[in-house]
């Protein structure tokens, strides 16, 4: 049985089986997406201030879903909001302008699209480094604020250049006299403003801080003690998200941590399902040809915490019998998640055409609207005959170098401890090579919340 086979009939199988656990199918204007990389979801309580559970939902939910793939890969370079500013600078305003004001359209368009993307990997690293030094108790009581104009000129310099492209391209756009230009401006203006602020603004940006592991454990600490946690001085603008559901959900769920036990229902993973599972049964199309996309291993091994590179299972001398999966959990559920008023809802109302060059990518947007949540997610794995001593030698390779194993873009710790989380890890998992089981399990911070998917309306634009 070759790696890709294998791959391709367990994430079919996989996919369906959460389809069927959380109902319905998608309709025609509607599909699921599942991450190959899985988020572990925020913290949500009365006792947390709401800018913890702000920046998660903003990760989540912001995330590029193609029309035409099955999955997604979070990023914080490809996101929802960043592909309708993709989508604007392909729209036809109508004007009558001039070849060389046409021409400087494009290039303001492109100019501001790169400021703000230097932007957001600007305002990374200052986030970042204000967390360190806060730290090491070296900000001086300063909010981020107060800190980065005097500490972060990396970002200093991407707010002014990215206000600098705004405006000549604004500039451009009005000398096109065209008569979706004011709409234009309006939907450009509130997508740069939600993505560059510095203040919170009723429906376009929201105050929202990052959680780091020893925070994660304060948070933990705070609910299990009954006591509110502090208002954090890491407060940085991102674009506006609100899911009244998930916090509903999950400040109920943390209350009721896992402490490493295996979830009370189970789904078995079998080979055979995804066989007879068709790709196209999740909703998702193709503008020209039919739907092909790539599949990433359904178990994997990354050598250290700091890589992005990760090694497949040789599969070659099993079958299909050598191997069994069951998926544990508490309970699955799907949460509405609305994006902000900077949110272009209706695109083809508002421009009725697009230029001749327009690629596919902005034909159909992806809008999420729910997230796929799971409570104590968690795997039994079987492996038997020489599968096992494959499985064996990969896994011991990977705890002594300090690595992960990642099951359906689940990061998993071999052999840690549920009460400690990582940035790069969300569950543990025992191996026990001679029954040839690999059991997983949420760490405490990791348990009240899995998102493994995301649904989201496809927009047609033409």
């Amino acid at each position: 049985m070759s790696a890709d086979a294998s791959d391709k009939s367990f994430w079919l199988a996989y996919c369906k089986a959460i389809q069927q656990a959380i109902g319905p199918n998608p309709g025609s204007e509607s599909a699921i997406f599942f991450t190959t990389k899985a988020q572990k979801g925020p913290a949500a309580s009365p006792l947390i201030p709401p800018e913890y559970t702000n920046f998660g939902i903003y990760n989540l939910a912001d995330n590029l879903l193609s029309a035409n793939n099955l999955f997604y890969v979070p990023s914080t370079q490809n996101s929802y909001i960043r592909s309708l500013k993709n989508y604007l600078g392909y729209v036809d305003l109508g004007g009558s302008g001039s070849p060389a004001v046409v021409t400087q359209v494009v290039l303001t368009q492109k100019a501001l699209d790169a400021a703000l993307m230097e932007c957001n990997t600007e305002v990374t690293k200052a986030f970042a480094d204000f967390q360190q030094q806060e730290g090491f108790g070296i900000t001086g009581g300063q909010t981020f604020i107060q800190w980065y104009p005097t500490h972060a000129q990396g970002y200093v310099n991407a707010l002014q250049a990215a206000a600098s492209a705004a405006s000549e391209n604004k500039s451009a756009l009005n000398d096109m006299n065209g008569p979706l230009a004011a709409q234009y401006n309006l939907d450009s203006d509130r997508l740069t403003q939600a993505m560059t602020s510095l203040a919170a603004t009723p429906g376009i940006s929201m105050a929202a801080t990052s959680s780091t592991p020893s925070s994660a454990q304060d948070i933990l600490n705070a609910v299990n003690s009954n006591q509110a946690l502090p208002a954090p001085k890491g407060i940085r603008y991102v674009p506006e998200y609100s899911s009244d559901e998930y916090v509903t959900a999950v400040s109920d769920w943390i209350q009721d941590p896992s402490r490493g036990r295996p979830g009370k229902n189970s789904i078995e993973i079998k080979m055979s399902d995804g066989k007879n599972t068709s790709e196209s049964q999740f909703g998702q199309e193709t503008l020209s040809g039919s739907l092909s996309f790539s599949y990433a291993p359904w178990v994997s091994f990354g050598a250290n915490a700091s890589s992005d590179h990760e090694e497949k299972l040789d599969q070659s001398s099993s079958n299909e019998n050598d191997i069994q999966i069951t998926v544990t959990y508490d309970e699955i559920r799907t949460v509405a998640v609305n994006p902000g008023s900077w949110n272009i809802g209706d695109p083809k109302s508002s421009y009725p055409k697009l230029k001749p060059n327009a690629p596919d990518t902005v034909k159909v947007l992806v809008a999420p609207t729910q997230l796929v949540v799971v409570k104590n997610l968690g795997y039994r794995i079987k492996f038997s005959n020489t599968l096992k001593s494959t499985f064996d030698k990969k896994v011991s390779d990977t705890k002594q170098a300090g690595g992960y194993v990642r099951v359906f873009g689940i990061p998993i710790q071999v052999g840690g401890d549920f009460k400690k989380t990582t940035n790069n890890t969300s569950h543990n998992a025992t191996w026990d090579s001679t029954s040839g089981e690999f059991i997983v399990a949420p760490t405490d911070e990791g348990a009240f919340a899995s998102i493994i998917a995301i649904r989201g309306d496809k927009i047609k634009t033409i």
